[in-house]
């Protein structure tokens, strides 16, 4: 299922000269466009045979497998007049698992910085603008171009995360579907160079247990 998130104005926290943090914006409006993960597990019941006179019998057996695994995947689009992004990490701040009808909170206490890189170009429409350049407001004469106005950007590359491998051996254990609900949090700068940070939050993986009782 795809969802469009609006992250909104990023504030980011800076230090002033005199050492005093303050907070100032930037402009950049990053939305993230999220596909959820899923995956579905299978129960397959072979009955148990019975024996004769002749032939001993077998018992039933359980055996479980795995198919149509979608891991997360998110992207990113400027909203208009917004400045690109370079996102270098992201991290889960907050864990929650769905098993056996309990929340489990398997939040790190250390989240870990995953190494990415991910270019959002800038929320401006240009002939040259792609996926991987934004739009320059001088022509090569150092004049202001009038073919640049802002629109929302081209959508980034899609990050894929795959949060579902550890909910099919929840699956098993419990017999019942499974799923998990984290927070991620996506840090870099922006193309002026200040630092940037920007919460996905609500981002789900299922699994679905289909098969036998």
């Amino acid at each position: 299922m795809k969802k469009i998130m609006m992250a909104g104005l990023v504030a980011l926290a800076l230090a002033s000269c005199n050492g005093v943090r303050g907070t100032v914006q930037t402009r950049v409006i990053a939305d993230p466009q999220i596909n959820d993960g899923s995956i579905e597990v299978i129960k397959t019941v072979t009955p148990a045979v019975p024996g004769t006179d002749t032939t001993p019998g077998t018992p039933e057996r359980v055996s479980w497998s795995t198919a149509n695994e979608q891991p997360v995947e998110i992207s990113f689009v400027n909203r208009p007049t917004s400045d690109a992004v370079y996102f270098t990490s992201y991290s889960i701040v907050r864990d929650i698992a769905y098993v056996g009808g309990r929340a489990i909170d398997q939040t790190s206490t250390d989240p870990v910085a995953n190494t990415i890189y991910i270019y959002v170009p800038s929320g401006w429409t240009c002939p040259e603008a792609s996926q991987v350049r934004s739009c320059g407001f001088t022509d090569s004469q150092g004049n202001a171009r009038t073919d640049v106005v802002p629109a929302n950007g081209i959508k980034s590359n899609s990050l894929l995360i795959n949060l579902t491998t550890g909910l099919v051996s929840d699956v098993i254990a419990t017999n019942a579907g499974a799923s998990r609900t984290v927070d991620l949090r996506f840090d870099g700068q922006t193309a002026t160079g200040q630092p940037i940070s920007v919460p996905v939050t609500g981002v789900r993986a299922i699994a679905v247990k289909t098969g036998g009782e």
